[in-house]
């Protein structure tokens, strides 16, 4: 009901998803479009800040996984972590993208204790403002990630990434 008068007030709705837009459709809301993910539209925006460390780095990007998989996942991620740690000797950032409903910090505190080599990981704070999160991703040598602006983020700034599935 009150998805439903929210809509309502709206000139135009986009949605990432041809599902999103069965769901608005089904609501009877009208005037819904199926567009790109307007954070393409921060290609022009981007910044050059610093590096934050001189060391390479890669940046993960995690979000809860179904209850099912959760910790078998989470353990197979810390033994991949691990591994490119020691063969590589790359830093890793684990860049939260949500806290909320999905708490990303929470899969990563989970992750931790599953880390042998917990020297090279920091979990860096949740926050708000897009730029930073695309000012790390920019100077990163890779990015794996589960969240999708993680992966657009990557793709604005050229940065090589690795796309999981949840």
């Amino acid at each position: 009901f009150f998805t439903k008068k929210v809509f309502q007030w709206a000139s135009s709705i986009t949605v990432r998803d041809e599902y999103s837009k069965k769901i608005l459709e089904k609501l009877k809301i009208k005037n819904v479009f199926v567009l790109a993910d307007p954070a393409f539209l921060l290609a022009d925006k981007q910044r050059t800040a610093k590096k934050i460390t001189h060391k390479k780095y890669i940046i993960v990007s995690l979000r809860p996984w179904l209850k099912l998989m959760q910790t078998k996942n989470i353990k197979i991620m810390a033994q991949f972590i691990d591994w490119i740690a020691i063969q590589y000797g790359f830093a890793i950032f684990l860049v939260p993208f949500q806290n909320f409903p999905d708490n990303d910090t929470a899969v990563f505190e989970s992750l931790k204790t599953h880390l042998k080599n917990k020297k090279v990981v920091q979990l860096l704070p949740f926050h708000e403002d897009f730029h930073a999160a695309i000012d790390l991703i920019a100077h990163a040598e890779v990015v794996i990630g589960m969240r999708l602006h993680s992966i657009i983020f990557a793709a604005l700034t050229h940065t090589p990434f690795l796309a999981l599935s949840y």
